[in-house]
């Protein structure tokens, strides 16, 4: 793996051993065949009967020489270039042993560069095609009857080579192995992504990785030569499981499983081998999972320093004293005021204040990393870091002192200022939406200069805090001209990713390495503000009201799974001002008044999840309307009537299954009141069970087999009967399973996404109990999601046979 970019200063840090003899390496005679040559069938390259009863070095032998050394010798053999086994290992200390004497050898890829170039060579871009012939637009250009001339047809593309299509072949093949022996998958959503769910082979993990990152690399260079634009960006659902464990080593769990799903094996090698925030990171993510980031910032040390030395409470004291050198109280009498405070750009200059109608904001600070509240003078450093960025070329304003918002100093915190701190959030949507630009301060971005590689950069902007904050996706979405921080300069984001597609094109040019985890990393950190925002805009100005903006509830919950906040009440507040609804009436559902704290200063949680709980009923009885599909998406759910299938919290869930809700059957439906009952009105298969039915959860079981009740037919004017098929159900509680009751005499609806397969495929559901039919509904109260499979053969004796309802079959859920 020598071939891929590495963080400055990191040598490849992969050893990849070969211990084949010399009469055991690639014979050169053909990739397809090479099994057969070698004695194996089709069953022992599925692993049955212990891969033919083979030996387990034996059988990593094999398929390192066929999946490694022939995928490569053969795709440069199609390509009229000799190469052999010798040119992927180092020199042998032993190069005059035997034929048949054991060898240990290591593999290296420092020759793949060459090789690239040279086939680059071999294949260059048509040149002098005919501006009327557009065959190389279509998906299948031979079917495009073209008469212009030359046309691009006529030239030899590689895409219409047969290089190209043994390449494919070959790699199609190999990526076989890959997806049988190294896919790791949740078994389902509910459990943690990481759990491993994949046939095993003998095959050493770094052998396995080096095969990926070989085949990801020829397959690149093909992609990008031969101009392929039909084809899917995986070439094998393969992870490395030891680049995972070297992720989960360094980054929270959450993050690390994020890094597996957007970059593929280029990208993963280079942040395995990149710096992470430090010790004090990990210990601060210690608990979270693969699935969820659970890491809250303590409010308790959420320090702000407004002027050097100060702390909140030095500040608040200096303000009751009526001193006049309290930033705080400054803060406090504009507020009081209806305006809205901001701070010069020059360092030492006293607040000023802008009425409504002189309302031109400058640039403005992003909320800043958790690290920051420690570092002594890191705010005031980052003022005059500030007043040099905003005299520069690169500033959107002019070269004098500008004013700036920053929510850390504009917004005051303490219980006493609530009233104060609700007409900020109000106001928010307009600072952000009419201020210049956002400047982005982040600790872990500053540790590195604008000089920093192209790839470094990039990382650090894909990996930084800012990008996991409910309240800063707000800055980013409402304006789009997002300046990063680094260390000694800013960079508004679209130069970033500039200087990454040229860094990539150099590297394509000369080493001939195609890579793809820079301008990934980019466009993964910057598209959720570039597309929601455009789609944000247009619903908020349109005149529909709440049903334009209930198509936006699923793109903002992809987005939040990626952030969290320290106050979970404050996530309706931040998801109302973007979509441009009044937060007041979320913000005034609050606790009682006079709720008393402890002695530590925490409020009773039963209370805290009350409020969160009420707000967000508040906030999706506001849409009134959902996704259908969203039933079936496994996120923790409210516990309130009417909205218990409703998730109690978009943020920081990663792996809510949300592809269920991007089916292009599902449908935009409404909540509506049924006789006295409140839900969501949907239309899907499904069937009834009693409670009997279902295990209580006592023993960890929670599963249950059902039995479709076969349908009488003809065939051929005589009556037959269909055999009864068997299906497995499986509950998905989000809580755990223990805790969930079940009434025997009760009665339980199943609702489907679809109707159950034939072929084995899971789908997905969920289960209601049956509360009443009323006007044409069946009327349940959401308990949990579920997965239904068809059995192999007939289900145990305790079967339910059930009937399976057609998919207009009316359900509220409640």
């Amino acid at each position: 793996m020598d071939h891929f970019p590495l963080p400055p200063g990191v040598k490849p840090y992969m050893v990849v051993p070969y211990n084949a003899r010399r009469n055991e390496y690639y014979d050169g005679k053909g990739f397809f065949d090479y099994p057969k040559r070698c004695g194996w069938n089709d069953a022992d390259l599925m692993g049955e009967g212990r891969f033919g009863n083979k030996e387990e070095e034996q059988v990593e032998t094999f398929f390192q020489t066929w999946l490694f050394f022939g995928m490569a010798i053969e795709v440069f053999k199609s390509l009229e270039i000799t190469v052999d086994t010798e040119d992927f290992l180092l020199p042998s200390p032993h190069p005059e042993s035997e034929p048949g004497a054991p060898q240990q050898r290591i593999i290296t890829t420092a020759k793949l560069s060459s090789l690239l170039l040279e086939w680059k060579k071999k294949w260059p871009p048509p040149e002098g095609v005919s501006p009327e012939c557009s065959c190389e637009c279509y998906l299948e250009p031979r079917k495009n009857h073209c008469i212009a001339k030359p046309c691009w047809k006529d030239m030899n593309p590689g895409r219409l080579s047969d290089a190209w299509a043994t390449t494919k072949s070959i790699l199609d093949r190999a990526g076989t192995f890959l997806d049988r022996y190294c896919t790791i998958v949740p078994k389902n959503a509910s459990k943690e992504y990481g759990g491993l769910s994949k046939h095993s082979w003998p095959v050493r993990d770094e052998i396995a990785t080096s095969i990926m990152a070989l085949g990801y690399t020829l397959r690149q260079t093909a992609l990008g030569l031969y101009g392929i634009v039909n084809e899917s960006a995986d070439w094998s659902t393969g992870t490395s499981a030891t680049l995972k464990g070297l992720l989960e080593a360094k980054w929270c769990r959450s993050d690390a499983s994020m890094m597996i799903v957007d970059f593929n094996i280029d990208g993963q090698y280079y942040v395995a081998a990149a710096d992470s925030p430090g010790e004090g990171y990990r210990r601060a993510h210690a608990s979270c999972s693969a699935e969820r980031c659970t890491y809250k910032l303590d409010e308790k040390k959420y320090i702000t320093q407004h002027t050097p030395g100060c702390v909140d409470k030095e500040c608040e004291a200096a303000f009751a004293k009526g001193e006049p050198s309290s930033l705080l109280g400054d803060i406090v009498k504009i507020l009081d005021r209806d305006g809205t405070p901001e701070k010069p750009g020059q360092p030492g200059t006293p607040l000023i204040f802008w009425d409504d109608d002189r309302r031109a904001l400058s640039p403005m600070y992003g909320p800043m990393a958790w690290e920051i509240r420690a570092k002594t003078g890191f705010l005031t450093a980052n003022l005059l870091a500030y007043k040099a960025w905003s005299m520069t070329s690169t500033s959107p304003v002019a070269a004098s002192p500008v004013a700036f918002w920053m929510d850390t100093l504009c917004i005051p915190v303490a219980d006493k200022y609530k009233p104060l701190r609700k007409e900020c959030i109000r106001s928010m949507r307009l600072i952000y939406s009419e201020a210049s630009a956002v400047l982005v301060l982040d600790a872990w971005m500053q540790q590195v200069p604008l000089t920093a590689p192209a790839p470094e950069r990039s990382i650090r902007f894909y990996t930084c805090n800012w990008l996991r904050r409910l309240w800063t996706f707000q800055e980013g979405i409402l304006n789009k001209k997002v300046f990063l921080r680094f260390q000694d300069g800013a960079q508004h984001h679209q130069s970033l990713l500039d200087d990454v597609h040229a860094w990539e094109s150099d590297l394509r040019a000369t080493p001939g390495i195609h890579v793809g985890f820079p301008s990934l990393a980019v466009t993964k950190a910057t598209l959720h503000f570039l597309v929601i925002a455009d789609i944000v805009d247009m619903a908020t100005k349109g005149e529909e009201g709440a049903a334009a903006l209930r198509p936006l509830y699923l793109p903002l919950a992809d987005c939040l799974g990626h952030r969290a906040t320290s106050r979970d009440s404050d996530e309706t507040l931040c998801l109302s001002s973007i979509l441009g609804m009044d937060p007041r009436p979320f913000n005034d559902i609050d606790l009682p008044t006079g709720t008393k704290k402890d002695a530590q200063g925490n409020i009773d949680p039963a209370a805290v999840e009350d409020v969160v709980q009420r707000r967000m009923e508040a906030f999706l009885r506001a849409l009134g309307g959902f996704n259908s599909n969203l039933l079936f998406c496994r996120y923790p759910r409210l516990s309130r009537d009417g909205l218990r299938w409703a998730p109690r919290s978009l943020l920081g869930h990663r792996t809510a299954d949300l592809a269920q809700a991007l089916r292009p059957d599902a449908k935009m439906v409404p909540m509506r009141h049924v006789g006295g009952h409140y839900g969501l009105a949907v239309q899907f298969a499904g069937f009834f069970v009693p409670g009997g039915a279902i295990p209580d959860g006592g023993a960890g079981v929670r599963r249950f087999v059902v039995a479709f009740r076969p349908r009488h037919g003809l065939s051929s004017g005589k009556a037959v009967v269909p055999a009864t098929r068997y299906y497995s159900v499986e509950l998905n509680p989000q809580e755990a399973y223990s805790t969930m009751s079940w009434t025997a005499s009760g009665r339980y609806g199943v609702v489907l996404s679809e109707k159950p397969r034939a072929s084995g495929i899971e789908v997905a559901g969920m289960i209601g109990e049956v509360v009443c039919e009323e006007e044409q509904y069946t009327i349940i109260r959401f308990k949990c999601c579920l997965t239904i499979e068809k059995r192999r053969g007939k289900g145990p004796e305790n079967s339910r046979e059930v009937d399976l309802k057609s998919t207009s079959w009316n359900w509220l859920v409640m």
